[in-house]
């Protein structure tokens, strides 16, 4: 190990570890992180040291904010609920029960939908979807699994229920579901599609069993990419880990189940994704080392009852808190976000002044690039640059959509 970094040792002491630290000159270029399960130095803490590059910050320039110029009334937003980016650089926005679409400067260029509950039509709660072929498909959840299909000119192709089809058949007596939700829908054309499926299977020994599963369908045979037992509560996702992807040019998606593909290998922690080919239905594994993060006090037991407006609020808190507690850190991931062949790999590990680390991966060279910091989690990173919606709700504020340039230096150059 060079001289030029901080290294520890671990000692044993009455059958109880304890830490020394054992410090040498630093190199400002790197950070060293001490891989660690348990709070403490517990009998859980690894014996190694793991060498960074630190990472990056002060990566984004706002570009541009659109949804608040008073000059196009029908493009004001007013309650959007999620966005996408075409390839071309388009900006589209669900909101209002439509489609409201921007140029990538920021100017109206049309709206798509309209409220109701027909073909090209949507509710309140719709979601847009867009994979690399530019169909763009539309589902509410208040009406699953209904989804409207539009081509990538915004012309409409069709509109599908999968929860009366021959599918959804197949599915539940494939994999013995009482019943399956079709959370989102990712269509390469007509024929092709993949889907996110969450599903209620049968009772086991009195307790009643969900599924995660990525699904592909061609020509309407199913071929399961992924599938994992899951709870849906948000308190579980972060205990027991969750189902997270993302789309890669070429037929490609990687996905991660974030409990089950983490492990321990020579006292040190990695997490691994897996990359899945439509194409050839192959996988390739990805490899990486990683930190685990000690779930905080104040997240273990909050001051504010996040049930408060539940029946059982107490006793949800309580059994909140002692899952939690007994998990001790974080999932090694939290979310996976893609850009073209660059994933941006989301970690719990956070700084108050520059936010989250991230893992940058070039998939098309087999490599991780770097560390940076992101100030927030975007909706979408497109072609070079990141996309968010303000949180006009607990902010009170007008809604907008906000436009980042990401330094180029992230991707490599």
């Amino acid at each position: 190990m060079s001289k030029n970094v901080h290294y520890v040792d671990v000692v044993k002491i009455n059958s109880t570890r304890y830490c020394k630290y054992v410090e040498s000159v630093i190199n400002r270029n790197y950070i060293i992180f001490l891989t660690f399960l348990a709070l403490g130095c517990s009998n859980d803490i690894a014996e190694k040291v793991t060498l960074f590059k630190t990472p990056l910050d002060n990566i984004l320039t706002l570009e541009l904010s659109i949804g608040s110029n008073e000059k196009f009334d029908d493009f004001l937003l007013a309650q959007p609920r999620n966005l996408v980016v075409a390839d071309n650089g388009d900006i589209i926005v669900s909101d209002e029960n439509r489609l409201k679409v921007f140029n990538s400067s920021g100017e109206p260029v049309r709206i798509v939908g309209r409220p109701g509950n027909g073909p090209a039509e949507f509710g309140p709660l719709a979601f847009a979807f867009i994979s690399e072929t530019g169909y763009i498909s539309v589902m509410n959840p208040m009406s699953n699994p209904h989804y409207n299909l539009f081509a990538p000119d915004y012309s409409f192709v069709e509109r599908r229920n999968l929860q009366n089809s021959e599918i959804h058949k197949k599915l539940k007596e494939e994999f013995n579901w009482i019943q399956a939700y079709f959370n989102s829908f990712y269509v390469y054309s007509p024929e092709e599609i993949v889907l996110f499926t969450q599903a209620d299977g049968q009772f086991e020994g009195g307790e009643h069993i969900s599924y995660s599963a990525i699904l592909y369908l061609e020509n309407d045979q199913i071929n399961t990419i992924a599938l994992y037992e899951s709870d849906f509560s948000s308190t579980s996702m972060l205990t027991k880990g969750h189902l997270i992807f993302a789309f890669l040019p070429d037929r490609k998606l990687v996905y991660m189940n974030t409990e089950e593909h983490r492990y321990k290998e020579d006292g040190l922690w990695y997490y691994r994704m897996i990359v899945y080919d439509l194409k050839t239905h192959s996988k390739r594994e990805i490899k990486r080392l990683y930190n685990p993060i000690i779930i905080p006090e104040e997240d273990i037991f909050p001051e504010e009852n996040p049930y408060e407006e539940l029946q059982n609020a107490e006793k949800l808190y309580e059994e909140r808190s002692e899952l939690l507690r007994k998990a001790k850190v974080y999932p090694p991931v939290q979310e996976i976000i893609s850009d073209r062949n660059f994933l941006f790999i989301f970690t719990f590990e956070h700084q108050e002044d520059s936010g989250y680390s991230v893992d940058i991966y070039d998939n098309k060279r087999s490599v991780f690039l770097r560390r940076v910091y992101f100030p927030f989690i975007p909706a979408v990173i497109k072609n070079g640059f990141a996309y968010r919606m303000s949180d006009y709700y607990r902010n009170k504020d007008f809604p907008v959509v906000e436009k980042f340039a990401i330094d180029s230096i992230v991707y490599g150059k």
